[in-house]
């Protein structure tokens, strides 16, 4: 029997309809969300002090528990905790991923002076990170 790859959304945010047709067009992956609780751990990266790694502990458990060989994990978010979750992944037989965009931005002069920028993001494709061998 085949099982679809499992494709884990370590990020700030839900993906977009973009994102959401590649992960199951192109990767065949069923999209695996992470806890309320995880989530707002995800989200809420301590940024006052140095990163200490036992905040990413509950995420090792949490993929030791639910990801298999190969399942893909989407991580973007805090540095830190982004680069000790790929290190991770690469150590335990997972695939790490991050979404490129291509940029888009549009600065207007207001009546009173001041400039308003606005910034578009469009998604392009899903990358694997880079591996240092």
């Amino acid at each position: 029997m085949n099982k679809n790859k499992n494709f884990f959304v370590l990020t700030s945010h839900k993906p977009n309809e973009d994102q959401e047709t590649e992960i199951i067009e192109r990767f065949k992956a069923n999209i695996i969300f992470l806890s309320d609780e995880l989530q707002n751990l995800w989200s809420n990266v301590e940024p006052d002090s140095e990163f200490e790694i036992s905040w990413a502990s509950p995420f090792f458990n949490y993929l030791k528990k639910k990801s298999s060989a190969k399942d893909i994990v989407w991580i973007q978010g805090e540095p830190g905790i982004s680069h000790i979750l790929t290190l991770f992944c690469y150590k335990n037989d997972l695939i790490p991923v991050y979404s490129t965009t291509k940029r888009f931005f549009k600065s207007e002069i207001q009546e009173d002076g001041t400039s308003k920028n606005i910034h578009y993001f469009k998604h392009v494709n899903f990358r694997k990170y880079p591996e240092l061998k």
